[in-house]
């Protein structure tokens, strides 16, 4: 089965219902991949969505389901390796996760992380072409 990180970006526009990012948290919901995540990137997820600037936007219920879903379907992991290799230090823990779970993709719409296209075996792609990818299967 095919193993995808998404990033947070991806993950809050999803769930607003934007563009690409929200047929790729479609398709997680079908069961089209297996969602890797580590507690990091859970925790700032559940971190961002519930700012007051989503409030009007996001309802506790939706965050609730997004728990959820997450914790019932995503496979959970907690690297080991550190990298530095991203501009923002933060983003290091997406292909940090990547790279411990072997996933193919990581999703992503930050372009410092887009600019790297590939880290080792982990393509970094954006919403829109991870789509296209799996229509092409």
């Amino acid at each position: 089965m095919l193993k995808v990180v998404i990033d947070t970006g991806v993950f809050i526009r999803g769930i607003i219902g934007k563009g690409s990012s929200r047929g790729v948290l479609e398709e997680f919901k079908k069961g089209t991949f297996i969602l890797c995540i580590s507690p990091l990137i859970y925790e700032e997820i559940l971190g961002t969505i519930a700012r007051a600037k989503f409030k009007e936007i996001i309802s506790s219920e939706k965050i609730q389901e997004i728990a959820d879903l997450i914790k019932e379907r995503a496979s959970f992991i907690t690297p080991s390796e550190k990298i530095d290799i991203v501009r923002d230090k933060e983003d290091n823990k997406f292909i940090e996760c990547a790279l411990a779970t072997k996933s193919k993709f990581l999703i992503s719409t930050d372009k410092d992380l887009l600019s790297i296209k590939k880290y080792n075996n982990v393509n970094i792609i954006t919403p829109h072409q991870f789509l296209k990818y799996l229509h092409s299967l």
